[in-house]
């Protein structure tokens, strides 16, 4: 009883030594080395970019947990944070040419992906060793690799072996890695271990061999670009109309805006040959012409005048007269038609007999003002008055040569000019004429 008792007890003890030593065996496979590591206290991934297919750099930080010497890191792309290297990975960033740069506290306001101090009030601590870290080959090959291939992970090495502090409170590590290329698959998600050596030993085939002292995972994605869209309607706001000499030129109180815009007739009062009646006329309605544009195109805009025929004249003149020429040099001064020239002309020789407009102050605007629009020869001259009375469509204004195109409530003021003849008959004498504005957006 005794014998069988023992014998069974020594069979047991065979068994149990077996799976002890079996359990030697699998517990490197599953974590090698890692067991011995100190986990990252804190660790993070900042990518420059989360657009697909993008050239990317991505800051990767994190806290040293106890002081040690830091010859070696790898950081390893992997699908799965759980995954097994070897094993494909299909949707990590590719590594093409990796440069690696030690962040210091000078590097906060340059971070990959947000600009300012890092997130959560984070602070780089700046390496007690600043060698710089180069990037070594690994798996035995290069860093040609792209998504999809074995070569997913990147060794970076130094030679110098001075002791790194600990890292506490908001301190952390931060080493910028360039040469990345983000997955072309969006809103994928995709790990990177981040594993630290105090020695920068590497196996035949360029694998570190060494003891791993600090690890952590970090996780990254891809994003969809969110696009945002609105619509800013064509605008086209024009007006002509008679305003009071103080509004116009001005331009404020009721002539801001279209709305304050009413009036339809502009009196030059009594017309003579001793000098040129110009409004605004205290002896007329005292009252100027007026323009106004405000348009969003982008392309320019016009304004042109044509005179309304009457009679087959747009001559100043008595209704229902028939005009024979009204040529400011030859034509009649007995016909009851004012003539005009489409040249300019100050009305200063004793005799002469026209009517005209200029336009003056192109630049009030009620609001920021854009003086995109400017007056067309000859109707931009400071002294001579034009007037084209044969209903051709005549250019005034326009925003054609100016770099920004966008006028913004900009207005002229349209002053009419005339001067009688001793010979022109009394009367009362009167012309309309129709303002169009072109827009082009």
């Amino acid at each position: 009883m005794n014998r069988q008792f023992s014998l069974s007890r020594r069979r047991l003890t065979a068994v149990a030594s077996a799976v002890l030593l079996a359990g030697s065996s699998v517990l490197p496979m599953l974590l090698p080395q890692v067991a011995k590591a100190d986990q990252m206290t804190k660790r993070r991934v900042e990518m420059s970019t989360s657009i697909v297919s993008a050239t990317s750099t991505g800051d990767f930080m994190f806290q040293l947990a106890t002081g040690t010497v830091v010859q070696g890191i790898e950081i390893e792309f992997v699908d799965s944070p759980l995954g097994t290297y070897g094993s494909v990975p299909a949707d990590v960033p590719a590594i093409g040419t990796p440069t690696a740069t030690l962040l210091t506290g000078a590097s906060t306001g340059t971070l990959s992906g947000v600009a300012g101090t890092a997130v959560n009030g984070d602070t780089f601590n700046t390496w007690d060793d600043t060698t710089a870290f180069t990037p070594t080959k690994t798996d035995g090959t290069s860093f040609t690799g792209t998504p999809g291939t074995a070569n997913n992970q990147i060794h970076l090495v130094r030679t110098s072996a001075v002791t790194e502090t600990s890292d506490t409170g908001t301190d952390v590590r931060a080493i910028r890695i360039g040469g990345l290329t983000n997955n072309a698959q969006v809103n994928t998600t995709f790990f990177a271990r981040v594993r630290v050596y105090a020695s920068n030993a590497v196996n035949g085939s360029g694998q570190f061999n060494g003891t791993v002292i600090h690890d952590g995972t970090v996780a990254g994605s891809t994003a969809q670009v969110l696009t945002v869209q609105a619509r800013v309607q064509e605008v086209l706001q024009f007006c002509i109309g008679a305003d009071t000499t103080t509004n116009v030129t001005a331009w404020t109180g009721s002539g801001t805006d279209c709305a304050g815009i009413t009036g339809t007739t502009v009196d030059l009062g009594a017309v003579d040959s001793s000098a040129v009646s110009v409004t605004p006329d205290a002896d007329g309605n005292n009252m100027d012409g007026i323009a106004m544009l405000r348009t969003n195109a982008v392309n320019g805009a016009t304004v042109n005048y044509k005179s309304i025929l009457e009679t087959s004249s747009g001559a100043l003149k008595i209704p229902g007269q028939t005009c024979a020429s009204t040529d400011i040099s030859s034509g009649s001064k007995t016909d009851r038609c004012f003539n005009s020239t489409t040249a300019g002309d100050p009305f200063s020789t004793s005799g002469l007999e026209g009517f005209g407009m200029r336009l003056v102050n192109a630049d009030g605007a009620s609001e920021t003002p854009t003086a995109n629009l400017s007056a067309s020869s000859p109707y931009s001259s400071g002294t001579d008055y034009s007037w084209n009375d044969a209903g051709a469509s005549v250019l005034v204004a326009s925003s054609t040569g100016s770099a920004d195109k966008v006028v913004d409530d900009e207005a002229f003021q349209l002053r009419f000019g005339a001067r009688s003849a001793l010979t022109t008959p009394t009367g009362q004498y009167s012309v309309q004429a129709e303002f169009i504005a072109v827009v082009a957006y």
